[in-house]
């Protein structure tokens, strides 16, 4: 972060006061973490879910930090407080309001993304592209909400010629609000699923909020969407020319047409493309697909599109593949999940591993809301005739999982409370044939479930 700015230039642009210190100080950065303050920084308190900074205003504070940015009577008459104390009304909209005034720095072609899923590989995808062609910033893991999403712009430098930003939200008007701080030049919506509908209330819910994006951007600004998502489709008609469309129909303008065991085969216009890569899920082949036709949308050559691939290295517990020294295979993909990326998975899954025994463990997917218990049954009655030799299910809210599938499906299916409950068994399913899926929401923590069963060497 280099802000190259003075305190009384950052006052102006956060519409706050200057209560101590010198107006023409630099102010070059910033931290939001006291536990990762380095002596001298500027401490800017924010307000989260579980804590208010503001809490943290004490000596210690004071003495190692040079600057706050706090809100307004947050600090009281006579407290400890570093040479530097600026105070705005909201300290997470002066973020975003300085966030927005350091994007307008900055001429060049700006991607934001947003769907239900995929967002994250995606970006991962797509900043793997343009590095090829120049220095690209890129969000920073999954900071794609109303905290991450300024921070990350504030890590655009001036030598940067590409930017890729992800955008995630849970509430309506939050796609508006990050899009109009990313000021994006083209747009990617990946798809349209059953996620957060705790928030959203519906799948249209969803695609409005989503589609906030197209809204907020300039009339010309190219739209990559996937052309056979059942709500992205309508999207055809109203963009027009703007629209550039993905999918498997000939009717895409990038089409996959072809998925081989080490590249995918496509149709960008009426050029052939082969994009080498190795272990690609089924899934991912649509979230390459969104980065080839943006890549050739920014007006990259067929050949740079295909290079820029060759640096692309997937993401931790995003359709991970590791094979243990038995010789079974564990998929972990429990980043996060839906009935939409659930079904996608376990697809890609069963047929990325026709001649192994595939076992599926499958924990709670959170924020559905009303409708948790209904998607996690319907969810049962789809994995009903999928070619597994079983299915372990974890969680109180699987349960309606379990009982659409107990007594219905050819292959045993198990339930329990916890990870710990299911380890034990588990543990008897690693073998050399064996093939194990693990998917569930993030707050399930199947990472130290994976992590434990890696550890096992020789089979029990």
């Amino acid at each position: 972060m280099r802000l190259n700015l003075t305190w009384g230039q950052l006052a102006q642009i956060v519409k706050g006061t200057l209560t101590c210190g010198d107006p023409q100080m630099p102010f070059e950065a910033f931290c939001t973490d006291t536990r990762s303050l380095g002596r001298g920084q500027v401490f800017w308190a924010l307000k989260g879910a579980r804590y208010d900074a503001h809490e943290f205003l004490d000596v210690s504070l004071s003495r190692g930090s040079m600057g706050w940015v706090i809100r307004k009577g947050a600090r009281n008459p006579g407290q400890n407080h570093p040479s530097h104390v600026l105070e705005v009304e909201e300290t997470l909209s002066a973020l975003q309001d300085l966030s927005a005034h350091h994007r307008k720095r900055f001429s060049i072609p700006v991607v934001a993304i947003t769907g239900s899923n995929g967002k994250t590989t995606t970006k991962e995808m797509m900043a793997a592209l343009l590095s090829r062609q120049g220095p690209t910033c890129a969000t920073i893991g999954n900071l794609n909400n109303h905290i991450g999403v300024p921070l990350s712009l504030l890590e655009l430098k001036k030598e940067h010629q590409f930017a890729v930003f992800e955008m995630g939200a849970s509430r309506k008007g939050e796609i508006s609000c990050l899009t109009r701080m990313i000021q994006p030049s083209l747009g990617i919506l990946t798809n349209i699923s059953q996620a957060h509908l705790e928030f959203f209330g519906s799948l249209e819910g969803v695609f409005e909020a989503k589609t906030e994006m197209i809204r907020e951007m300039p009339s010309d600004a190219p739209i990559i969407f996937w052309a056979e998502d059942a709500w992205l489709g309508r999207l055809k008609n109203s963009l027009g020319n703007r629209g550039v469309t993905f999918g498997f129909k000939p009717t895409c303008d990038v089409q996959i047409r072809e998925v081989k065991e080490h590249s995918l085969e496509f149709l960008v216009g009426h050029a052939p493309l082969s994009i080498p890569l190795e272990d690609i899920a089924g899934f991912n082949q649509l979230n390459v697909a969104a980065c080839v036709a943006a890549g050739w949308r920014l007006g990259l050559s067929l050949s740079q599109i295909a290079h820029g691939f060759s640096h692309y290295h997937s993401l931790p517990m995003r359709y991970e593949v590791r094979e243990l020294s038995l010789g079974t295979i564990l998929v972990m993909d429990a980043y996060n999940a839906n009935p939409g990326s659930m079904k996608a998975g376990l697809s890609s899954f069963c047929e990325q591993y026709p001649h192994r025994k595939k076992i599926a463990i499958l924990g709670d997917m959170k924020e559905l809301g009303p409708l948790s218990s209904q998607l996690h049954r319907e969810l049962g009655e789809w994995i009903r005739n999928l070619p597994l030799k079983e299915v372990h299910l974890i969680g109180s809210e699987m349960r309606s999982c379990w009982k659409a599938l107990d007594g219905f499906s050819s292959f045993p299916v198990h339930h329990s409370l916890s990870v710990e409950e299911a380890l034990e068994a588990l543990k008897h399913s690693l073998a050399p044939d064996s093939a194990l899926y693990f998917k569930a929401s993030r707050a399930m923590e199947f990472e130290n479930l994976v992590d434990t069963l890696c550890s096992i060497t020789s089979p029990l």
